[in-house]
């Protein structure tokens, strides 16, 4: 029963959820580009991958995947995610189940425009949104939108290149900045980018900055959705946050899940204006607010190890304690190569 993660990263807390869930059955396997991260170290096994946009990138992972018998593979990278979708059923085939979406899917999560059409088509609540300059120029003169007004990359993570503006003149600016900064990311690797409509331009909502955490089973069959509120963000990681019970959010997350059929788990960052959640972007991974929830008493590893090996999953798994208030820490820890 080993598990492989990919884009392990920093996140050594959910390496080691998922160690606590195998219980000795199986090996954690991290697996990133960078070798000295928190999650490399605190993995079983530890190995060293090209990046996502790397031709080698898929064959070293199949290879891995075969080399550890590996049963499940996900990532925590959305870029990642979007590349390893698209290769989905050669996992399916040396016998890994990939805990990510279907291609098309994966594809609309990793371009918050295309984010905002399947939400707005879907009929869920989204902020104005424009992918050129001149159209927010005409919706601000035809008083459509107004200032302040968020600009970010149309293809990003981690609020990489996240404005706001509040001018004519620092609109134009930084819609240049923004596509200087994208220039240098691998976000030119992705498949949707497109330099002339790269970077997004929406109204700035005013309201809480919540998420709703949707969870379904391996074949996407609703569970529950779990509301968690941003207290606090820095550097586009939920750092202060806030478990507690909404049943607004649970209705939008029932009929997400009922729409997308996403396996296991899809974040969804929502500002919630009179209880209305209007969505910002959507995320099919283990996201920065889900050590929170685990906190509380959920347990998604242990339920993905049971389902893997199609036992019958506790109902605790799922139980949480609304009301938990947590928060992330920087603590210091000796190195420890393997």
């Amino acid at each position: 029963m080993n598990i492989v993660i990919t884009s392990v990263g920093r996140r050594s807390y959910l390496v080691n959820y998922f160690k606590q869930a195998l219980n000795g059955r199986g090996k954690l396997i991290g697996v990133n580009c960078f070798p000295c991260t928190p999650g490399m170290l605190e993995s079983d096994i530890s190995e060293l991958v090209p990046p996502s946009h790397h031709p080698e990138y898929i064959p070293k992972l199949l290879q891995i995947c075969r080399h550890h018998k590996a049963r499940v593979l996900l990532s925590l990278h959305d870029l990642d995610i979007a590349c390893l979708a698209s290769h989905r059923q050669a996992f399916l085939d040396i016998g890994t189940f990939p805990l990510f979406p279907d291609e098309q899917f994966a594809r609309i999560c990793l371009d918050k425009y295309e984010t905002w059409r399947f939400c707005q088509s879907n009929g869920f609540a989204v902020p104005l949104t424009f992918c050129g300059v001149d159209e927010a120029k005409n919706a601000l003169r035809d008083g459509a939108i107004k200032f302040p007004l968020i600009l970010k990359p149309r293809i990003g993570f981690g609020s990489h290149g996240l404005h706001q503006v509040d001018s004519l003149e620092d609109l134009d600016f930084t819609f240049r900045h923004i596509q200087s900064l994208i220039r240098r990311t691998p976000i030119v690797y992705s498949p949707n980018y497109d330099e002339s409509a790269a970077v997004l331009i929406q109204q700035k909502m005013t309201g809480q900055e919540s998420a709703a955490y949707v969870v379904t089973d391996l074949q996407g069959r609703y569970i529950s959705t779990y509301a968690v509120r941003k207290n606090q963000m820095w550097g586009g990681e939920t750092v202060d946050a806030l478990v507690e019970n909404d049943p607004a959010l649970e209705r939008f997350g029932a009929k997400l899940a009922q729409i997308t059929h996403h396996p296991v788990n899809l974040s969804v960052d929502v500002i919630v204006q009179n209880g209305v959640p209007t969505v910002l972007e959507m995320n099919p991974r283990f996201s920065g607010v889900y050590p929170f929830l685990h906190l509380a008493g959920l347990d998604l590893p242990r339920a993905i190890v049971a389902w893997i090996e199609d036992r019958p999953v506790a109902p605790s798994a799922f139980r949480i304690r609304h009301g938990l208030r947590g928060y992330k820490d920087l603590f210091v820890k000796e190195m420890q190569y393997k």
